[in-house]
C-alpha cells in the first residue's frame, strides 16, 4: 500500500518560496515608460529589495553616464539608510549624486526591520536644478507627507544655490 505524500510535498515548498521571497526573486525591478516621462529624465527605475534587516550592495543594473545625476527616493515614510555608488567613486549618503565618471550604480541599504520597501532611482540628463526640482516638486504633490521626497526637494535646493553661488563668485574671480 502506498503512502500519499502530496502534504508532505506541500511542507517542504513553503519555506522554499518564502526562502525565493526573501531572496528578492519575486520583485524585479520596473522601468518607467520613458515616453511618460519629463525629458530631463533619462531613467526611472523602481524596485524592491530583498527582505532582511540589512543589505549591502544591490546591483541595479542602472549604467551612470559622466556628468548624470542620480536620485535615491525611498517610497515608505519610514526610517531607512541608504547609499549609492558609482564605478569607483566613493560612498554617497545623499538623495542625489552627480557621476564624476561612467560607471555601474549599485544601491546599499539598511532597514530596521522586516518590511518590504519600495525605491525609485532617478537618472537625470543633466545637472540642471531647477528642472529636477520642479520634477521633484511634482512628484511630492502626488506623494504627501513622503519626508523622503521633502528632503530630496531641500537637497536639490541647496545644490542648485551653492552652485550657482560658484558661479558668481567664478565670474566675479575672472573680472
Amino acid at each position: 500500500m502506498r503512502k500519499d505524500r502530496k502534504p508532505f510535498r506541500v511542507f517542504f515548498l513553503l519555506p522554499i518560496l518564502y526562502l525565493l521571497l526573501g531572496w528578492g526573486c519575486s520583485s524585479a525591478p520596473v522601468m518607467s515608460d520613458s515616453s511618460s516621462l519629463p525629458p530631463i529624465v533619462r531613467l526611472h527605475k523602481r524596485f524592491s529589495p530583498p527582505i532582511g534587516p540589512a543589505l549591502k550592495a544591490i546591483e541595479t543594473g542602472i549604467y551612470a553616464q559622466k556628468g548624470e545625476i542620480i536620485s535615491v527616493l525611498p517610497a515608505a515614510h519610514e526610517s531607512v539608510a541608504t547609499y549609492i555608488r558609482i564605478g569607483n567613486q566613493d560612498l554617497s549618503f545623499s538623495y542625489h549624486t552627480k557621476a564624476h565618471s561612467s560607471g555601474p550604480v549599485t544601491f546599499g541599504i539598511h532597514l530596521s526591520g522586516q518590511q518590504l520597501r519600495v525605491f525609485d532611482i532617478l537618472v537625470w540628463r543633466r545637472e540642471d536644478w531647477v528642472q529636477i526640482v520642479d520634477v521633484l516638486e511634482k512628484r511630492r504633490r502626488e506623494d504627501l507627507g513622503n519626508r523622503h521626497v521633502i528632503a530630496a526637494i531641500a537637497e536639490a535646493k541647496n545644490v542648485k544655490r551653492s552652485s550657482s553661488l560658484k558661479r558668481k563668485s567664478l565670474k566675479t574671480w575672472m573680472r
